[in-house]
């Protein structure tokens, strides 16, 4: 059975506002609520209005049969709640309008031209598209409503005329009206609130993705500007005959800067999954900060070079050798502030960098030398879209927003001051000490990574990385074989009984958790371990991936090392023959 239910916002003593929602409680569309609890207003309004309007009628007319009649229509006005309470919404619906067309030939008949209804009708019209979505009851009620309308005019050339003073008339003509004009209110007042909630909401949503994809393109149009000087590193490097070890550094740039660009989608698109209601995995690795600086201004010196410009790194000798970090956003705040610092020095000058320790925090100081920062803007520097057109420029004026997101994230504070041609960022983070040792940030690389000679069956939808990783994963000694979807793996699993599986996550018909699942279910493979990888690197994922039964999660870009070290740690190695 159904209970009439009271929302939060509304006051647990008021009857009025659980008669509103009757009928509502079970109901999760949002339309279909609003059109229940109009329908129930509509009621409770011409409830009101029989109530307040009869006495008045029926002492100024003296109409006996008036009060029989009203009472009959209250009544069965108020069935229209009832209905809505067990469900029948299009039943109350139906009722209530026809219920009015009803009353309103009726009392048009009975007092004659006295009460001009007309109106009246034309409320109907209006209230039939704000009660029903379907166009065949719209199409009843309308032709209901000209029905109506023919009657009363026909009642108004030719019908009785009752004799009456006229102030009187005006007075019940006036009620009439005001009658109207309430129910009217009724109906308009939530709708102008409902329109303006959902566009309020609907703005919201409009920036929030205006803001998503603006963060995305500027924080991928800074690892291309990247990518473009050290291509034109390459051609130099080309042109005076292949220096060996030149170009192994700069392929090491490079491959640096796809994964930094594949890190920032995923960072940004998070701001989504935030907004959705998601949590993404803020895990902080364990680094040490020197060798996290030394890798990021090595692409920042190429650079530099290519721009005139200098870079002068200090760090201080008492910086711990390991602390926890969050390296994702971390890579954000440098890659904002030098981002900066290079767009706007003067060619010929030095960028400084400066990295010193203070109790239980550490800063990064960035300066250079450039046009000054105005006042008002060195105030407003931190919000979305503040860039100076004076300076000529390009710019989306996202860095320092995307950069002060990143630094409060982290717990720390940035700040700027900007003079005489010199402006500078300082950024004060908290510092974790870790005794355990740091990451090694230098095993990232696909090649020279050795590799236990598994016998892998990897599933991928696009070809080119399923042919890449087949080929990295052959030239380190493994047997490797592919499958193009989930149902081409399960397809061949049997015949072939890999060591272990690696599923790409988004795959067309049946995606890696659904695959996982199929091979759980099969007692015959379900022991074999399933790795899943994913560019989507959110707690919610790596929850339905080890649901799924999956014995762990490879988050790209990952990197030979990565794997390597998920294999041997989840999967003893495989036997060697002889």
């Amino acid at each position: 059975m159904d209970h009439l239910t009271i929302t939060p916002r509304m006051n647990p003593g008021s009857l009025l506002s659980q008669l509103e929602r009757a009928g509502t409680s079970h109901l999760e569309d949002e339309d279909h609520v609003k059109r229940v609890i109009l329908v129930n207003r509509v009621s409770l309004g011409i409830s009101a209005c029989l109530l307040f309007m009869t006495p008045i009628v029926r002492y100024f007319t003296g109409y006996g049969n008036i009060l029989a009649a009203v009472v009959i229509e209250f009544c069965i006005n108020n069935l229209v709640l009832v209905l809505n309470h067990y469900g029948k919404y299009k039943a109350a619906g139906l009722l209530l309008f026809f219920l009015q067309c009803v009353a309103v030939t009726y009392f048009a008949f009975l007092l004659g031209s006295l009460l001009q209804l007309h109106f009246m009708v034309l409320f109907l019209i209006a209230m039939t598209y704000l009660i029903f979505r379907e166009k065949a009851l719209r199409r009843i009620c309308l032709a209901g409503a000209i029905i109506t309308m023919g009657l009363l005019q026909v009642n108004y050339f030719y019908g009785d005329r009752i004799k009456i003073d006229n102030n009187v008339a005006c007075t019940l003509q006036s009620l009439a009206i005001v009658g109207v004009i309430f129910l009217i209110l009724i109906i308009a007042k939530p709708i102008y609130k409902y329109a303006w909630d959902d566009n309020i909401a609907l703005n919201k949503s409009i920036y929030s993705k205006t803001m998503l994809y603006s963060l995305v393109v500027h924080e991928l149009r800074n690892e291309l500007f990247a990518i473009e000087h050290i291509t034109g590193q390459f051609k130099q490097e080309i042109s005076r005959g292949l220096d060996i070890k030149s170009i192994n550094n700069l392929i090491k740039e490079l491959q640096q800067l796809t994964q930094t660009a594949n890190t920032i989608v995923n960072t940004e698109l998070g701001m989504a999954s935030i907004e959705a209601g998601k949590t993404i995995d803020t895990t902080e690795e364990v680094v040490n900060l020197k060798d996290v600086l030394g890798n990021l201004m090595s692409k920042y010196t190429i650079i530099a070079k290519s721009e005139n410009l200098e870079i002068d790194v200090k760090v201080e000798e008492n910086l711990p050798p390991s602390i926890k970090l969050g390296l994702p956003r971390f890579h954000s705040i440098i890659r904002n502030l030098m981002g900066n610092a290079l767009k706007y020095s003067y060619p010929y000058t030095t960028i400084f960098v400066e990295v010193g320790v203070g109790i239980e925090q550490f800063f990064v100081r960035v300066s250079n030398a450039g046009d000054t920062i105005p006042d008002s803007l060195q105030k407003t520097i931190f919000e979305p879209f503040t860039t100076d057109k004076k300076r000529g420029i390009e710019s989306t004026g996202l860095g320092m927003f995307i950069c002060a997101n990143a630094v409060r994230s982290l717990g720390g504070t940035i700040s700027v001051l900007s003079k005489d041609h010199k402006t500078c960022f300082t950024v004060t983070l908290p510092l974790i000490e870790c005794p355990e040792p740091a990451k090694d940030l230098q095993a990232t690389s696909w090649s020279h990574t050795v590799i236990p000679k598994y016998k892998i069956l990897i599933a991928d939808d696009d070809r080119l990385n399923l042919s890449l990783l087949q080929m990295t994963l052959e030239e380190t000694g493994c047997t490797v074989i592919c499958a193009a979807s989930g149902e081409e793996v399960l397809s061949v699993v049997h015949k072939e009984q890999p060591d272990v599986i690696i599923l790409d996550y988004i795959m067309p018909t049946m995606d890696g958790i659904a695959t996982t699942k199929r091979l759980k279910a099969d007692p015959s493979v379900r022991n074999i371990p399933v790795i899943i990888a994913t560019g989507m690197g959110y707690a919610e994922t790596q929850t339905a991936v080890l649901e799924a039964g999956a014995v762990g999660l490879l988050t790209k870009p990952y990197s030979m090392e990565q794997l390597r070290g998920l294999l041997e740690k989840l999967i003893p190695p495989p036997a060697t023959e002889g």
